[in-house]
């Protein structure tokens, strides 16, 4: 990841951390969520290549939206278009605690959304904590010689320069 990416993530982590403190913990996560949602989405084209190690990609959109899939919603879903493949959806998730269903989740959402748009689709798991809070993001599942694999890419906001 560049270094101008890495500072990016860090200040956000940083304004992301004092959001928080003026949030207290009687609100509900989805409301903490909503902060960091809203300060990465100024992020984008940052993120698009912190994301894809690419500076040539482009970031287009950012979208926040409910998806017909048992009502599963990603943080946020970013459009881009890289240079040697065209169009590229990026999902972030946002974790700030460990959750066991959360790698099933994640696998299920990346797989419909690329059948759905017919374009690849890079998950992304952006942690809060420590990295003994986390629960395993990547999902394995294999029968009968059949093999369904996601593995996003993360970023630990705790870990950066």
């Amino acid at each position: 990841m560049a270094f101008a990416c890495k500072c990016l993530l860090h200040q956000f982590y940083i304004v992301y951390i004092c959001y928080n403190i003026v949030i207290d913990n009687d609100h509900p996560s989805n409301r903490r969520d909503l902060g960091a949602k809203r300060i990465l989405s100024a992020l984008g084209q940052q993120l698009a290549i912190a994301i894809t190690g690419n500076p040539g990609i482009r970031f287009i959109r950012v979208e926040t939206r409910e998806l017909q899939i048992k009502q599963r919603t990603p943080d946020m879903e970013l459009h881009l278009e890289h240079p040697d493949i065209g169009q590229v959806i990026a999902i972030v998730e946002i974790q700030g605690q460990a959750d066991a269903e959360f790698a099933r989740r994640l696998a299920a959402l990346t797989t419909w959304l690329a059948h759905d748009r017919g374009c690849p689709v890079i998950p992304v798991v952006i942690h809060l904590g420590q990295p003994r809070d986390r629960c395993s993001t990547h999902f394995l599942y294999e029968l009968a010689g059949a093999r369904i694999e996601v593995r996003p890419v993360e970023i630990v906001l705790a870990e950066q320069d």
